[in-house]
Order: structure tokens, then sequence, then C-alpha cells
């Protein structure tokens, strides 16, 4: 928590509030026009209706498009969002058999996209038909300030989404909810007065929804992520069990045969069984002389052997060091049982 306290006092300071009209003003010049008012009013050549654009709280962008375009327009890069400051950006199409954005030159994308960072999308707006869609930026510092007594879940993964350096897309059909929302959202754009508590109320709950998807996913996709590290743990011990009368292969060979890196590797193996891949080896081979010592009628230097140790004081040694005692001293109980 200390961390995302610190986050949100380092972009208080920030300015977080770009200039909006700018690249509200670049996309008006798409459509050969000027914004009035921070309105868009199509010309009768291009089609009819409205892009509307309006911060409605600190580090809060609505854009509300109600319009209908007289022929194809393609897009390979809307300005939909400010070109500096970090902000989470939602594209949902209302209308999306009107609306459509792909990514490069891939099928449609759903009719709700999420973004943190850039992504190279291609819009598409389709005649015929009434379009209406909604594009909200939403800054670092309105989120941290706005869920700062949410769930401490939805708070670590709006810091995460933010600074990771890895752009985030996450696409998908609106829910009944979000799509009802979204409605309300759209509707309330187009009044002349808009209520800013209603504004702030809408985003939140939007943005409640898709970080819950989010972390349900993420959920998900750790559960199968351990399920794969854990059979390759369990390959591991098996080549471990497989040396123990033997000298054991290089950590870097190991990781070759499981498919991992040996960073990786030895990173994982001590979070799975808390002791590196050496102890943990050490450690069954330890138990393995001393199950030879206690049940069988051999002696030191043969168990020693058996072990691959080629001199058996570095066997009484190591033996001595997990168990302190002797292999010669549980040799004598035995013979004296």
């Amino acid at each position: 928590m200390h961390k995302l306290l610190t986050a949100y006092q380092k972009l208080r300071g920030a300015s977080t509030q770009p200039d909006a009209a700018i690249f509200f003003k670049e996309l008006a010049r798409i459509f050969n026009t000027d914004p009035v008012n921070n309105t868009i009013s199509l010309p009768v050549n291009e089609g009819s209706g409205i892009i509307k654009l309006t911060d409605t709280n600190n580090g809060l962008h609505v854009m509300a498009w109600d319009l209908q375009v007289n022929g194809v327009r393609q897009f390979k890069k809307l300005p939909l969002r400010p070109a500096t400051g970090r902000f989470f950006t939602i594209i949902a199409s209302l209308s999306p058999k009107h609306f459509q954005v792909r990514k490069k030159e891939g099928t449609v994308l759903p009719d709700m996209i999420f973004m943190a960072g850039e992504h190279p999308l291609f819009y598409t707006f389709l005649p015929g038909h009434k379009i209406k869609a909604l594009v909200i930026n939403i800054s670092a510092e309105w989120v941290f300030r706005e869920f700062r007594d949410a769930d401490p879940d939805l708070l670590f993964q709006a810091h995460d989404l933010f600074y990771d350096k890895k752009p985030l897309l996450f696409t998908e059909e609106a829910s009944f909810t979000m799509h009802h929302s979204l409605g309300d959202m759209q509707d309330l754009m187009s009044r002349e007065r808009i209520d800013p508590f209603y504004a702030r109320t809408k985003t939140l709950s939007i943005l409640h929804d898709i970080f819950r998807r989010l972390l349900t996913i993420q959920s998900h996709d750790n559960k199968e992520s351990n399920i794969q590290l854990h059979a390759k743990m369990l390959a591991v011990e098996k080549i471990l069990d497989e040396y123990l009368d033997k000298n054991l292969p290089s950590i870097k060979e190991i990781a070759k045969q499981v498919a991992l890196s040996e960073s990786t590797l030895k990173r994982n193996f001590k979070k799975v069984y808390g002791i590196s891949i050496y102890e943990f080896y050490l450690r069954k081979k330890m138990q393995l002389a001393r199950h030879l010592l206690d049940q069988q009628p051999i002696s030191v230097k043969e168990v020693a052997y058996m072990l691959g140790y080629e001199k058996t004081s570095n066997f009484i040694t190591m033996f001595k060091k997990h168990y302190d005692f002797s292999p010669g001293a549980l040799r004598k109980k035995f013979s004296l049982d």
C-alpha cells in the first residue's frame, strides 16, 4: 500500500491534466472541420452528427460519438487520447456493425476495448447507420484518487497496469451490466448540461467491472501457470533421483532438459521446495545413504561408493553435516541390533 500512496503523491505533483483540446483538434482535422466549444460537427460532405469532448472531472475525459458518415472512412490511427501523461483508454462501440476497430489488419475486435499504453489500431466507419461510441480517457491520478477506498486488489491491479512497461490491450464483449453503464454514459454526454458526479459514478462502475475481469483472468492464468510449473519441478526431482548414485549434471543442463532458463529454474525450484536444487539433491542423497546404512548389512565405504563418492572421507563429512552424527555410528548401531 505504501508503494501505491507514493505513486499517487508523485502524480499529484505532476501535470496530469494534459491539453485535451489538442488531440480533439487533431481529430476534427481528420473530418475537415474545426471544433467549437469542444464539439465537432461533421460537415455536410462528410456526414452528419457530432463528436463531443467533456472533461467531466480532473483527469477524466469522455468523447461521445453520435454521427453518420456518407461513405466508408478508414483510419490507421485516430487521436483518441492525449499525447502525454499516463492514461487508461476505454473504447466502446455501441453500434459495432458500423464502427469497427481492428488490431493491424486482423479481425474486428469486440465492442469493448481497454488499453494501457499505445497500440496500432485500425478504425473503420461504415455508412448507412447512426454510429454511437464512447472513448474514455482516465489518468493515473484520477484512478488512484477515486480508488483509494476500493478493494486493495483492484488498486494494486491499477498500479501494476499503469507501471508495467508492456502495453496492455484487453478486448471483450461488454457484459449486460457494462453495456447498460456505457449506454447511460452515452445518454449523459448527449445532454446540454452534464452531471460530473454521475459521470464519475458510471466510470467507476465500468472500471470496476474491467479490473474484476482482469483479476479473474490473471487468477486463471496463474493457476494454469502453477500447474505447468509444478509439473516441471516434478520432472526436475525425477532427474535428481536418477543421479543420486553419481555426480549431478550442471544446473544449466538440467534446465535445458525441462525447457527452462537456468535463472527461471533456480528461482522457481526454490519457490516450490524452499531450498536450492543442490541442497535438495544432497538432502535426498543423504536420506538414501541413511536408509542403506540402516537397512542393509554393508559398510560405510560401500555406501560411499554406491552414491558416487570417490573418497569415503568426503561422504562421511557430508553425512555428519546433515545428521550431526557419523555414518559409522549408525553402522555400529545396526551391528549391535
